[in-house]
């Protein structure tokens, strides 16, 4: 991934979806991260639990994933790029890199960042409250996989709320609120696999 725009998203939309509220959509975080992510940096304006279903069944059919155990991380976003374009007709750029100081400078100018993480018991335990408080992001590995979105905060390039600045997990598995407070770059330097994407408009 090259950077090449110092452009801040100051679109930031935030989705409504949560896929644990059906036992069909709880191995499907690869499925509903692209389009979270999507959504968020403004590639797309909506989108429904019917859409993220439409694409899972594509593909079923094609042998590359399963409700069961779902599939790989790379296969949902660039299955959700493919989709986007043939059904919606949709354009879209999809970022891919294995530098954390790239990912971090998307995610510094308000751009959610795709991003696997690997934890355990104690990490589901610590975020309960919104927060991961915890100072040694080691402690969190390691039996658990997740796709899912970190974001920072920019109050959609105002800079003039209470929450400027922080930085969030923007999550489709949830129970009161589909964001909790992180570092970023403790995820990236602990619990995370090297490879991110940032989904943009074309």
């Amino acid at each position: 991934m090259i950077v090449n725009s110092n452009k801040l998203n100051t679109a930031c939309n935030f989705h409504d979806v949560n896929q644990w509220d059906e036992t069909i959509t709880k191995q499907m975080c690869t499925r509903y991260a692209p389009f979270i992510n999507a959504k968020y940096n403004w590639v797309i304006d909506s989108f429904t639990e019917e859409d993220i279903k439409e694409v899972s069944e594509i593909w079923i059919a094609n042998g590359t994933f399963w409700y069961d155990k779902g599939w790989y991380w790379k296969n949902g976003v660039y299955d959700f790029q493919e989709w986007l374009l043939k059904k919606k007709w949709i354009r879209c750029t999809v970022l891919e890199t294995k530098d954390d100081t790239e990912a971090l400078d998307w995610h510094e100018r308000g751009y959610a960042v795709l991003i696997w993480i690997e934890y355990n018991s104690e990490y589901k335990n610590d975020k309960k409250d919104g927060k991961v408080d915890w100072e040694d992001y080691s402690v969190f590995k390691w039996d658990i996989g997740h796709f899912t979105n970190t974001i920072k905060w920019t109050s959609r390039g105002q800079f003039n709320g209470t929450d400027d600045w922080k930085e969030m997990i923007l999550d489709s598995y949830f129970v009161e609120n589909s964001t909790y407070e992180v570092d970023t770059k403790k995820l990236f330097n602990s619990i995370d696999l090297p490879t991110k994407y940032v989904i943009v408009a074309k």
